[in-house]
């Protein structure tokens, strides 16, 4: 090769390089920005949300499993609908709902370690969960971006960084209802928030014309699924047997669902 077309060819690869890295730190920027306008509103939602069960009189087990639940799994639904309609990678909805479901689960073992004004409430409740609504927009696009650079497949990306942020209402009401002793309220919204989960895909496929959305996804998907039901299985023991035991400071059926998700992701990866 002459000097002059080696020259070129270096130029124009420095060229795409300096291109990649400016766009992948805007989408990393995005990424996190709406990272954290969902946390910061997810915050508000559980604050509200318990004054609002607290004046209605309805009580925080009914708030967590239909308010706060359908409110924090927004994200995961639009996420998943902007996946199929402005993406166009099915992979991610599918990775998205099933991988919130599996993090939804483990939020359980991150929490045994640490274990009246109505009309301005319901006013502050819905501000911010038009917030959470806006974000969760120009999250599939961030995703499906990040995804390509990266070159990790969409299977693993949506299951691991894209359901932790559309997830991450759940883990900040979690938080939140911890130290206002909301108990009720925890779960309902983590049960209530993976029923609403595989609803969405019911309601994904509705927008998505190019078939059914489970002919278009990875089979590595059902990975996700078989844990999913484990930890489920898992955690509803726990609700029962109440079990006493500890390892490392958790539970051993939170113990377990910790295992059954490092497990997954690890496998995933591998995969990928």
């Amino acid at each position: 090769m002459k000097p002059l077309n080696r020259n070129r060819v270096r130029k124009s690869v420095i060229i795409k390089i300096r291109y990649i890295v400016s766009h992948l730190y805007l989408y990393l920027a995005g990424f996190f920005g709406c990272a954290a306008v969902i946390v910061f509103s997810g915050t508000k939602l559980t604050k509200y949300g318990d004054k609002i069960a607290g004046l209605t009189g309805w009580g925080n087990a009914w708030v967590g499993l239909i308010l706060l639940a359908s409110l924090s799994s927004l994200p995961e639904l639009l996420t998943s609908i902007g996946s199929v309609t402005l993406a166009h990678e099915p992979d991610l909805a599918a990775g998205n709902v099933f991988g919130s479901c599996v993090f939804n689960l483990f939020i359980l073992s991150l929490i045994d370690v640490r274990i009246k004004q109505p009309i301005t409430s319901l006013i502050a409740y819905s501000a911010n969960a038009v917030l959470v609504i806006g974000v969760a927009l120009f999250l599939s696009y961030f995703t499906e971006q990040l995804a390509h650079q990266s070159g990790l497949s969409n299977t693993f990306f949506s299951t691991l960084f894209l359901a932790v942020v559309t997830s991450l209402p759940e883990l900040v009401v979690s938080f939140a209802a911890i130290r206002m002793g909301a108990f009720d309220l925890l779960v309902g919204n983590l049960l209530g928030s993976n029923l609403f989960n595989i609803f969405v895909l019911a309601l994904t496929d509705l927008f998505f014309t190019e078939g059914s959305l489970f002919a278009n996804v990875n089979t590595q998907h059902l990975e996700s699924v078989m844990v999913v039901l484990i930890m489920t299985a898992v955690a509803g023991w726990g609700f029962m047997a109440k079990p006493k035991k500890k390892i490392w400071r958790l539970g051993i059926d939170t113990f377990i669902i910790l295992i059954l998700y490092i497990g997954l992701m690890v496998t995933l990866f591998l995969k990928t």
